[in-house]
């Protein structure tokens, strides 16, 4: 084979850096919210300082009062907290098959290396980068929720909810391998013990919000099914990094996350806005008036459904007035982007393909981070040289890898709010 010094200098030559902005129209959130880059420290822990509670030894006194004397109270000094939060980066690695004649043949010259693996690194930086996505927003929570339960069988057809459906999820998805956990997070389908009893998507049916599901294993071919959560297969939900929604997510009832207990400061709650019907303009404002009381006063962030996207374009367009330079040979009406001016600063609305119709969220992107060891990038093992083929562990040819480690992590949850319950 070809020297890999050369491969791995082509490679950075070609690709290198440009993995997530290559797929910017599907990592809307993921370009939006920066990258950290930390070392671990003992315990496997990114470790981030936050502020929960102000100093309080502050003393009020009028003019010509001395406190402390003639009975004028002096308060003590009354210590402010700041608690270690604890991150935990969670891990993706994504591997493709490359032959080794596809190889040994391209490391002549940049044109010939780029022809050979374009399509392998498109297809896989892709598909990291749309998992990296998606645990950005839906991490921990799963890709939607099976309604009724479905026939029996080796093939089973599920229908998602209509609160729980993006139909983005699941482009380019068929033949992803898939788990069911229950709402508390246990895990019900029995899942692979080898490669081909996994439960798989045959196909996908947008118009019915719904999977057709190879089903190899018995004991899955007669399990109901009703109310549980879909995730790509994976050891456990919280092999996920805490996505948007879990953090929106949180509040005084919630378990300890990153080391802090949402019980004990309500500084690391998030804000709810249940039962938001058809989403309007006003409710958005409504919604971000919860993180208002929080001091926020930053350009926040609106994340919502492809579909309610379209309720508020209608809305904009039935409140538009047009002014004497309207003529009706080149009025238009429509908007690609909407941005709405609240008492926080800017509020900006992302339509996005992979929220799920029924929820909406409001994050502030300045305060957020991703904090971890990498970004998406293709695994060069050092050695004697740099490798940027590797030998595959489960069969006689060569693969890529590319890898991620981050998580998803919010210095003040108060300034960020969770809409549940759209409906149309």
């Amino acid at each position: 084979m070809n020297n890999q010094s050369t491969l791995v200098g082509l490679f950075k030559e070609v690709y290198a850096g440009r993995i997530v902005e290559a797929w910017s129209f599907m990592a809307k959130l993921t370009n939006r919210i920066k990258f950290v880059q930390k070392d671990l420290q003992p315990g496997n822990f990114y470790h981030q300082p936050v502020d929960l509670q102000l100093e309080h030894g502050i003393t009020a006194a009028g003019a010509g009062v001395t406190p402390g004397l003639g009975g004028a109270p002096f308060l003590p000094a009354s210590a402010g907290q700041m608690q270690d939060a604890q991150v935990v980066g969670a891990q993706l690695i994504g591997r493709a098959s490359v032959s080794y004649e596809a190889i040994a043949r391209s490391a002549n010259s940049k044109a010939a290396f780029q022809g050979a693996t374009a399509n392998i690194v498109r297809r896989l930086s892709r598909s990291v980068v749309k998992r990296l996505e998606l645990q950005v927003l839906h991490g921990q929570r799963g890709l939607g929720t099976v309604g009724a339960n479905p026939a029996n069988g080796a093939s089973r057809t599920v229908v998602l909810t209509d609160e729980s459906w993006a139909g983005g999820i699941w482009s380019g998805m068929k033949g992803a391998s898939l788990d069911l956990y229950n709402s508390v997070g246990t895990k019900v389908s029995t899942g692979a013990t080898s490669t081909g009893d996994a439960i798989r998507i045959n196909s996908i049916d947008t118009a019915t919000k719904s999977l057709v599901l190879t089903v190899p294993n018995a004991s899955d071919q007669t399990l109901n099914v009703a109310n549980t959560n879909i995730f790509f297969e994976t050891s456990s939900p919280t092999s996920e990094m805490a996505g948007i929604d879990v953090l929106t997510g949180i509040t005084s009832a919630s378990p300890t996350i990153f080391n802090i207990s949402p019980a004990a400061y309500e500084l690391w709650q998030a804000n709810q806005y249940p039962g938001v019907g058809t989403i309007s303009f006003g409710k958005l404002l409504q919604a971000l008036s919860l993180a208002a009381q929080y001091e926020l006063s930053d350009t926040a962030v609106a994340v919502i459904p492809t579909k309610a996207f379209e309720v508020l374009n209608t809305d904009i367009a039935a409140l538009r007035q047009y002014d004497v330079s309207y003529t009706e040979s080149r009025a238009k009406n429509g908007v690609k982007a909407l941005t709405y001016f609240g008492q926080t600063g800017d509020l900006e609305i992302i339509p996005h393909a992979f929220q799920k119709d029924g929820l909406a969220h409001i994050i502030t992107p300045s305060e957020a981070a991703r904090i971890g060891a990498s970004e998406p990038d293709f695994i060069t093992r050092q050695g004697s040289e740099d490798k940027l083929i590797l030998e595959s562990a489960t069969s006689a040819g060569s693969e890529m890898r590319c890898y991620s480690n981050q998580a998803l992590f919010f210095a003040q949850p108060r300034h960020s709010v969770r809409l549940s319950g759209l409906t149309y």
